[in-house]
Order: C-alpha cells, then structure tokens, then sequence
C-alpha cells in the first residue's frame, strides 16, 4: 500500500477497462441469479452472500451459494 491509486490502474489500459466491465457484467449477473434462484426455492438471507462477496471475492461466494443451494434443496427434497 504505497499509496497507489488501484481505481486509475484497474482502468489504465483499454484492455484493463475491458476486463473491469467484463468482471462487473459478470458480478452483477451472479447476484441476480442467485436472487432470483434463491426466492425460487425458498432461500432465505442471500443477501448476507452478495455483502460477503464485497469483503471477499465473488469467485469465493458464487460456488459457496451453489453449495448452499444444494443443501437447500436436499434438506427440501426438491
């Protein structure tokens, strides 16, 4: 941390900020599928998921959700 300004360098470059927008497009497209599959089957508190993806990494949270959701749905016998 030498006070470095990691927002400029995430956009340095246009191959940077393709890459920025495909990770934010790709983001935003888990959280709604796993609102939208969540309230499907009943899930409750995926919201504390999308706040965790924000303090770690979403590549952690997406495969802990699916995780979660299949414990769900054999708890359910769905």
């Amino acid at each position: 941390m030498n006070n470095q300004d990691y927002g400029t360098a995430w956009t340095a470059t246009a191959v940077d900020l393709v890459l920025t927008y495909d990770l934010g497009i790709v983001a935003v497209a888990g959280v709604i599928f796993m609102f939208v599959e969540a309230k499907r089957i009943g899930m409750k508190r995926v919201w504390v998921l999308v706040v965790l993806s924000g303090i770690t990494a979403m590549a952690f949270v997406f495969p802990l959700f699916l995780a979660l959701r299949e414990r769900h749905l054999e708890k359910s016998g769905s």
